[in-house]
This record gives C-alpha cells, structure tokens and sequence, in this order.
C-alpha cells in the first residue's frame, strides 16, 4: 500500500513510536523534547489528530485517566519505499 511521504514533524512522531508504543500525547511530546524538538502540548495533539486521519495512526483508548494512547499504523519499511 502507498502511503503519502510524512512530513519531517510526522516523520519524528513515527520514529519516536516504531521505537516504543502504544504512547500518549504527553509522553511523545517529552520523547520529542528530549530529541531536541520543543512544542506545545497542543501543537501535539493536533499533529496526532492529523496523523490518524491519514491513517499514519491509530488512536487507542485510554488505560487510565482520559489520555489516548496513539500506535503506528504504517512501518519503517512502507515510509522509505514512498520517499
């Protein structure tokens, strides 16, 4: 299946998750923040919400509290056959 190129900030937010998953918004931001790349909590969530509409993730419900947690739906191996 072709998936459309993710951009470089959806690129990072997959990478951040092949690496571990199921994640919540707030702990992909810290994972981000710790790489170098500072963003607000909403600037997150928003790029996540993108991200499941086009099917580059899923959204799972919470375990606790109301945090979703977010799993990719694409590989590695799919991105770099589309770039």
């Amino acid at each position: 299946m072709a998936v459309e190129n993710p951009t470089e900030l959806e690129l990072l937010i997959l990478k951040v998750l092949w690496e571990q998953s199921p994640l919540t918004a707030a702990q992909i931001r810290e994972t981000l923040a710790q790489r170098g790349r500072n963003l607000a909590h909403t600037s997150v969530i928003t790029m996540l919400q993108r991200m499941v509409v086009k099917r580059q993730l899923e959204q799972l419900d919470p375990v606790e509290g109301k945090a979703f947690r977010f799993s990719p739906l694409v590989g590695d191996k799919q991105v770099t056959q589309g770039m």
